[in-house]
């Protein structure tokens, strides 16, 4: 039997809230899925977490800096052009908030608003 995940691109973007341990288990279960997936943390959830955690659980790429571009490839317009679903589990009030404002600060922040029309699910 196939999931229905099975070879969706799916960005998780993670942000410093006490339920990050929980963005781990999601990543998890959607590995398991066979989705393909990509993350993105927040330089506060980053220190919570180690990117590392991510890149094993998820066996993805694991993206932080909004700066850091190579060979042509922009983190946050790429990744945008990319993801079929962007997910952004937890997302923190101060996440929320900035998305609402228009504020791009980070990378998580940056791809979301760069983001094309589609749905994005927030997870709190």
């Amino acid at each position: 039997m196939s999931s229905l995940l099975q070879g969706r691109k799916i960005l998780l973007g993670v942000s410093s809230g006490i339920a990050i341990y929980k963005a781990v288990d999601l990543l998890s279960k959607l590995r398991k899925a066979k989705a393909e997936l990509r993350v993105i943390l927040t330089p506060e959830a980053e220190k919570m977490v180690s990117g590392l955690v991510f890149s094993a659980v998820g066996n993805c790429p694991v993206y932080s800096d909004i700066f850091k571009v190579q060979e042509g490839f922009i983190p946050h317009t790429d990744l945008s052009r990319w993801a079929e679903l962007f997910a952004i589990a937890p997302a923190t009030a101060n996440t929320i908030a900035k998305l609402n404002a228009g504020i791009a600060d980070n990378l998580l922040l940056a791809t979301a608003l760069a983001y094309p029309d589609k749905p994005k699910l927030l997870v709190p």
